[in-house]
């Protein structure tokens, strides 16, 4: 297979035409880029950073051990799952790419500090053990989770976000429940006089991953969420999140497109209410009638599109978004074999019972405040995710050295740039590290987030060899997204389905898809938008057809991938560094 990815630096400046251009290599830019070039377009995919993948690609260090970004557990990828179909789609199957299911009887673990509760794959034993945890409320238990199983069910994630068609099949679906569909999570709870704590516990999972609390978090939302992994499991791609991006590079490269890695558009070029290419940052210009901006929705209309080129409407509509909270990350490695003792799933480290909402409130920076009286007030209340790589993919030797762990530890947090001593990424450069504060703040945090991982694996007391991390300001840095956040805007009840935005654009030729489109974040969303982009602008319906079993690419096709495969080696386009040295893909200072 002729490889059409290349480097930006081998390039002079010069201007080439295409017939679309795609800002942004994330799962959804392959995505749009695979589908377009599929129906004959000559696609460019431009990437400013030199690892394809976006927040699906893992990084490395001293060759020994390799950390996830942003992909840490899946939803339905068994047979007849979306994730799935749509792969299979672009001629991804299981020689390309597999996922190993979590523990069924527990896929994620919530240790508060009075109760430690298992959610289990299926909707009987979910139902019982929250009766068990709360015997008190069975009625009311059982009444609510009636309701949550009927509006999830209700809603096929593709149609019910693609249009005010497909919203309103959902609600008919629905039936009675529908009312509630749109409410803010915590209205539902309260109006069904569910206990605080259970609101809490309920609310751990889904309003941690889709980054939203339950004041503002859509009902229906919540009721999805569990519905696709109570009733299809969580899965993890084996070899990695990388993985995912890899093979859809494969099936890009396959059907002729390209991606150029180092490679950062400065402007969208627009003449006469159309576009007409884009620049980039290396000086070179990409002619072309058709622009897909993967990017960070209020980057793309504050900082990439000229002055005029959209109504002030607009503008204001994008400014008003309200972005999702970013992730303080650490990283952690022990000299511990977590596999051998544990089952393969997620945990939950809950130091209290604090709601999510009230840790929005909470961990917001007041005004004049001191780093040190901030994580004096944070650190005993912050709660933590935490995932194992080699839990989930105990086959792939490249997470940890032998009879060690690679550990991610996550606390949702804002990015409020007088706490961390900063400035927006475009007004600063990198000389924030260097800042007392922002050192204090990121090794106090490391520290917290070691002790909630201890308290879920006490074995690892004592036992960390290597950390880091990175704070939403290294994420501002990397992937260039408002703020640092990792999820577009927040979907929230004023930002959810159609009320997001769709594909099409105010100027001709312009497109949008990711996270903060229609179906909104998570791997499944992301997917779901680079395909409805696809279909907006060529008029085809992929989603069905990739349903019906026909395909982009015929199963087959593309090479089989084994074990020895390395997905980041392959998305790393231009000069490759060793193996065995550090490279750039976290920060460490």
């Amino acid at each position: 297979m002729h490889r059409t990815t290349e480097t930006a630096q081998a390039q002079s400046p010069t201007t080439t035409h295409v017939d679309a251009v795609v800002i942004g290599s994330g799962l959804a830019g392959l995505t749009t880029a695979a589908g377009l070039a599929a129906h004959g377009h000559s696609v460019v995919v431009l990437e400013q950073y030199s690892v394809v993948g976006g927040s699906t690609h893992v990084f490395r260090r001293k060759g020994t051990w390799e950390w996830e970004v942003g992909v840490h557990h899946l939803a339905d990828c068994g047979f007849g799952g979306d994730m799935p179909t749509i792969l299979r789609g672009f001629g991804i199957g299981p020689d390309q790419l597999t996922f190993r299911r979590m523990a069924d009887n527990g896929y994620e673990r919530l240790v508060f500090p009075d109760l430690v509760f298992d959610t289990p794959t299926d909707w009987s034993l979910y139902v019982a053990r929250l009766v068990e945890a709360f015997p008190h409320d069975e009625k009311r238990i059982r009444r609510f989770m009636r309701i949550v199983r009927r509006v999830g069910e209700a809603v096929d994630r593709g149609p019910a976000t693609a249009s005010a068609s497909g919203v309103a099949r959902a609600a008919r679906e629905m039936g009675v429940a529908a009312p509630l569909a749109a409410l803010p999570l915590k209205r539902v709870f309260d109006l069904f006089g569910i206990d605080p704590r259970m609101q809490t516990l309920m609310s751990v999972s889904p309003c941690g991953s889709i980054n939203a609390p339950p004041s503002r978090l859509p009902f229906a939302a919540f009721c999805v969420f569990y519905e696709r992994f109570v009733r299809g499991g969580s899965w993890f791609p084996e070899g990695g999140g990388q993985m995912l991006s890899a093979t859809l590079l494969q099936a890009l490269e396959h059907l002729g497109g390209t991606v150029l890695t180092n490679e950062s558009v400065e402007e969208i070029l627009v003449d006469g209410g159309a576009v007409h290419g884009v620049r980039t940052a290396s000086g070179r210009t990409f002619s072309s009638p058709l622009v897909v901006s993967t990017a960070d929705v209020k980057k793309t209309y504050a900082e990439l599109l000229p002055a005029g080129a959209v109504p002030h409407r607009d503008l204001d509509r994008v400014d008003d978004y309200r972005m999702s909270q970013a992730f303080f990350n650490a990283f952690i490695g022990v000299d511990v074999d977590l596999a051998a003792q544990h089952p393969n799933r997620d945990h939950f480290s809950m130091p209290t019972w604090t709601t999510y909402d009230e840790m929005d409130r909470l961990t917001a920076y007041r005004e004049g405040e001191s780093a040190e009286a901030w994580l004096e007030r944070v650190e005993p209340i912050a709660p933590a995710y935490v995932h194992v790589s080699n839990l989930k993919d105990p086959h792939n030797q490249r997470y940890a050295p032998q009879g060690s762990s690679s550990l991610e530890v996550m606390l949702p947090i804002g990015c409020d740039y007088r706490l961390w001593s900063s400035a927006p990424a475009r007004t600063r450069g990198h000389e924030y590290r260097d800042e007392d504060d922002y050192q204090y703040l990121k090794q106090g945090l490391t520290a917290a987030m070691i002790d909630r991982a201890t308290t879920v694996f006490p074995e690892i007391d004592g036992h960390v060899v290597h950390q880091e991390a990175a704070t939403p300001l290294t994420q501002e840095r990397f992937t260039q997204s408002t703020a640092g956040a990792s999820y577009g805007i927040e979907l929230n009840t004023r930002q959810f389905s159609i009320r997001r935005p769709g594909p099409r654009t105010s100027v001709k030729g312009l497109f949008l898809s990711g996270a903060s489109c229609r179906p909104g974040p998570t791997t499944e969303g992301v997917l779901h938008s680079g395909i409805q982009t696809v279909d907006a602008i060529t008029g085809s319906n992929l989603l069905a057809d990739f349903r019906q079993g026909r395909a982009l690419v015929a199963p087959g096709t593309l090479p089989n991938n084994d074990q020895d495969w390395d997905a980041l080696e392959y998305s790393r386009v231009g000069s490759r560094r060793s193996r065995s040295s550090d490279d750039a893909d976290a920060e460490t200072s």
